[in-house]
C-alpha cells in the first residue's frame, strides 16, 4: 500500500527537512502492526508560492497511483482544503508557535495523524465497514455519517479518534439488512427517510467530470477520508420497502445542484453524490 504524505507549507526548513529526513519523520511505528511491513510512505511538499497548480489539483496530480492520501496543512492555508476534508485525511499544523525542533515537532505530527488513518484503513478493509464509510454523504440521510464526516473534518489527530470512528462506522453497518417485503435476499443501508443504497458490482460507467464539475468533485469520486475508492462502482438506490417501488425524490449532485428525480426504478448514485 503506497500512502501520499504531503505537507502544505511555505516554511522553507520545515520543507527540506520533511524531504530530506522523510525516512525519520515518517518511519512507519506508528502504524498499525498489520500495515507496517505493507505500507510505503511516499512524501511530497506543497508551497503555493512555488507551484503552479493549486492544493487540489496539486493533490489530484500526486495521488495517481497512491492508495491513500494525508495531507498535513499548515493552518495559514486551511482556506485552501475547505473543500478537501471527506476526499483526503487532513491534519492542521501550527508553525504561528515558537518550535524548538521543526524535525521532532513534524514526527509528532505525522504520527498522530498517520496513525489514526492506519487504524482507519484498517477497519476499512472489512468490505461492509468500507460501503458504510463511502455512503454519499449529502444524500444518505443518517446522523452517523454526517457526525463521522464531521470527525474527519475536525479531529483527525485527536486521540480518540480511533475510538469514536469505527463507533460511528458500526452504527452505519446496523442500518443495513433486507427489504422488510422483498422476495430477495440483497442486503440494503436504509437511510432515515426510507431510502435504500445497495453497493452494487457493476462497473460499467464513472462519474462525469469537467464541463460543471469543480475539482472538489473529481477528488471526492476518487477518494474518501484519505482511502482510495472503486470509482467504477456506485449505490444503486431505491425507495420503500417492496419490490418494484419507484423512487421520487430531489437529490444534490456532486457540486451541491438540487436533481429532481422521477418515478424511476432506481438510481445510479456514485461516492460523491454524482448521480444518473
Amino acid at each position: 500500500m503506497k500512502i501520499l504524505v504531503v505537507l502544505a507549507t511555505d516554511k522553507r526548513l520545515a520543507s527540506e527537512l520533511f524531504l530530506g529526513r522523510a525516512d525519520q519523520i515518517l518511519n512507519g511505528q506508528f502504524l498499525p502492526k498489520e500495515l507496517r511491513d505493507k505500507t510505503t510512505f511516499v512524501p511530497t511538499v506543497f508551497n503555493p508560492k512555488k507551484e503552479a497548480l493549486d492544493l487540489a489539483n496539486f493533490l489530484l496530480e500526486q495521488s495517481a497511483s497512491m492508495d491513500a492520501v494525508a495531507l498535513l496543512l499548515d493552518k495559514r492555508l486551511a482556506h485552501a482544503a475547505q473543500n478537501l476534508h471527506s476526499s483526503i485525511f487532513i491534519g492542521h499544523v501550527d508553525f504561528t508557535t515558537h518550535i524548538p525542533s521543526v524535525q521532532n515537532f513534524l514526527s509528532g505530527q505525522a504520527a498522530r495523524l498517520l496513525r489514526n488513518l492506519g487504524f482507519l484503513l484498517l477497519e476499512l478493509e472489512e468490505a461492509v465497514s468500507f460501503q458504510a464509510a463511502i455512503l454519499p454523504i449529502r444524500n444518505f440521510d443518517a446522523d452517523e455519517l454526517q457526525e463521522l464526516a464531521r470527525l474527519c473534518h475536525e479531529s483527525t489527530g485527536e486521540g480518540d479518534f480511533i475510538a469514536r470512528s469505527t463507533g460511528l462506522i458500526r452504527q452505519i453497518v446496523k442500518r443495513r439488512g433486507p427489504r422488510l417485503r422483498s422476495k430477495y435476499p440483497d442486503r440494503y443501508f436504509k437511510d432515515d427517510a426510507g431510502r435504500h443504497f445497495c453497493y452494487g458490482f457493476e462497473e460499467h460507467s464513472r462519474f462525469e467530470t469537467g464541463g460543471e464539475h469543480d475539482i472538489t468533485c473529481h477528488l471526492n469520486g476518487l477518494f474518501r477520508f484519505g482511502k482510495r475508492l472503486e470509482d467504477q462502482r456506485h449505490f444503486n438506490v431505491t425507495a420503500g420497502d417492496n419490490d418494484g417501488e419507484r423512487i421520487s425524490v430531489t437529490f444534490q449532485n456532486c457540486h451541491s445542484r438540487q436533481v429532481d428525480i422521477t418515478k424511476r426504478t432506481h438510481v445510479n448514485m456514485f461516492s460523491n453524490d454524482f448521480h444518473k
